[in-house]
């Protein structure tokens, strides 16, 4: 929601729940204890600068954020499915910085833990 007061533009915040629109929290329904847990944000926008990202720190206590997370235990949940999310960190969130994403790496270290997880529980 975008609310112009002496020609200022101040944003707020409205949940998906108040939106009507679905529901704001979703765990995980399938669990792996050998990796990390953290908490995380599905986004529709970038937190690129200062301003937002402390926006982001104040509201929700989040490690980090995906642009497709929430889609997918949505769908899981509506098939009742097991979900789980595994993540590979390219960047983190800060002041845009592309020179200090590592999409590359991500992705190559998330393959390699996939195919060891595929292997090493015969799946």
């Amino acid at each position: 929601m975008i609310i112009i007061s002496n020609l200022k533009q101040s944003f707020i915040f409205i949940s998906i729940d108040d939106l009507g629109f679905g529901k704001s929290t979703y765990k995980a329904n399938f669990e792996y204890t050998a990796l990390p847990k953290v908490n995380s944000i599905t986004v529709n926008k970038v937190h690129g600068n200062q301003q937002s990202i402390l926006q982001l720190q104040n509201r929700l206590n989040v490690q980090t954020e995906s642009m497709e997370g929430a889609a997918v235990f949505y769908a899981c949940e509506q098939l009742n499915l097991p979900c789980l999310q595994i993540r590979a960190i390219s960047n983190y969130v800060e002041p845009r910085a592309k020179e200090n994403w590592q999409i590359g790496l991500a992705i190559k270290n998330l393959n390699h833990w996939l195919i060891d997880f595929i292997t090493n529980n015969g799946l």
